[in-house]
């Protein structure tokens, strides 16, 4: 039986997944002001985070006190590496991205046996995957002159919004549970990927479906979110972040074609 799904529900696929994990993460890391860190500064503004220096421990401080802390220093790095682990819609994607603070970077997407490869430079998109990806998450009419080449597009490009957020990993970190979810229960501490770390934990139900958001706090020196987690029904994301500091080295890639030109001709 020939398969009856339109080719823009095809190419958008993947891209929809991303946008549920977005959501997932998004909502559990996002809308709570926190009057506390006395405004937001821009990402990546300076080098020095101003919780560096916090009068009393970490370790020490409320849950609430931890939060704030975490969101200035992550608000303040100037690049780190991101990696991540997703299940939504029944499907599984793994990233691992080089980010800045300006919101730029690169990195690999996969999924079902594909991947790829994304940079991220200023308002722009450039892309780089195999024949098979494009077959299963694009319009097979187009798989072949998609694949195998750098296409560009703008980061407003519908198909690949979500993915661009992901370079802008503060989205995810200056803010923690949405507005009115109760307290946030700060763990005994622990260790993540090596590194000795508070969890602070909180969580709320809609419709009946309760979400729980980790944050893993660096339990000594700058307090960096190392690790978030979260999980609602069947939807479940981990992400881990890594190399705070490290300079990330953006260069567009030459001769990208316009992926707009290939899928929507004329």
């Amino acid at each position: 039986m020939p398969n009856r799904t339109s080719p823009s529900t095809r190419r958008k696929r993947l891209l929809l997944v991303a946008a549920a994990v977005v959501v997932l993460v998004g909502a559990a890391l996002g809308g709570l002001a926190l009057s506390s860190t006395g405004g937001q500064r821009s990402p990546g503004a300076s080098s020095q985070s101003p919780s560096a220096s916090a009068a009393r421990p970490v370790i020490d401080q409320t849950p609430r006190q931890i939060l704030a802390a975490a969101t200035a220093a992550q608000a303040h790095v100037h690049g780190m590496h991101v990696r991540g682990a997703i299940t939504a819609a029944g499907v599984g994607v793994t990233f691992a991205l080089d980010v800045t603070g300006a919101g730029n970077g690169k990195g690999i997407f996969s999924e079902r046996g594909t991947s790829i490869t994304i940079v991220k430079s200023g308002s722009t998109l450039y892309l780089y995957a195999g024949l098979a990806f494009w077959e299963k998450n694009g319009d097979p009419l187009h798989a072949a002159a998609l694949s195998d080449r750098w296409l560009d597009a703008p980061v407003g490009e519908a198909d690949f919004t979500s993915l661009s957020q992901f370079f802008e990993p503060f989205r995810f970190t200056t803010q923690l549970y949405p507005a009115g979810s109760g307290a946030i229960r700060k763990g005994a501490p622990t260790t993540v990927s090596g590194q000795r770390a508070i969890p602070l934990t909180g969580a709320v139900t809609t419709g009946g479906i309760t979400q729980t958001t980790t944050l893993y706090v660096a339990a000594t020196g700058t307090p960096y979110v190392v690790e978030a987690s979260a999980s609602k029904g069947s939807e479940k994301a981990v992400i881990e972040f890594s190399k705070f500091g490290e300079k990330v080295t953006v260069k567009a890639p030459p001769h990208a074609t316009g992926y707009a030109t290939i899928v929507n001709p004329g």
